[in-house]
């Protein structure tokens, strides 16, 4: 998990990464809408802010195709500036919170590549 991090930092090359949420003991991830067993509380995960060299936090939907490409495999946008970001083990989940409806069932799961979802394409790494 913080190689992860530490590598997205570099490829940004942010000023910085604000971790806003990190682990959760089972009762505080039930407070804040969790269910209280969710990768938080295992200690896999991470909600982000990544802010560039300009002090400006970067989008979330170049943050959530990076994270993909270097291997997260749990990224949820949480907001435009703010992103959860796991390495769960199984199965892939990449989900969008900015998005009002489900729209993928009710998994949540919006896309299994975000370049393509969001149109964005990849870059070398």
């Amino acid at each position: 998990m913080v190689y992860k991090l530490e590598r997205l930092h570099e490829i940004f090359n942010a000023k910085s990464i604000i971790i806003t949420s990190g682990y959760r003991c089972s009762k505080h991830d039930i407070a804040v809408g969790g269910n209280g067993s969710g990768q938080h509380t295992r200690g896999n995960a991470a909600d982000i802010t990544i802010y560039g060299q300009d002090g400006k936090p970067i989008d979330t939907r170049y943050i959530a195709c990076v994270a993909q490409d270097i291997g997260f495999t749990g990224i949820g946008r949480i907001s435009n500036t703010s992103i959860h970001v796991d390495t769960r083990p199984g199965k892939v989940w990449y989900g969008d919170e900015t998005v009002k409806e489900p729209v993928n069932g009710t998994t949540n799961t919006i896309t299994d590549d975000y370049h393509k979802y969001y149109g964005i394409p990849k870059i070398k790494l």
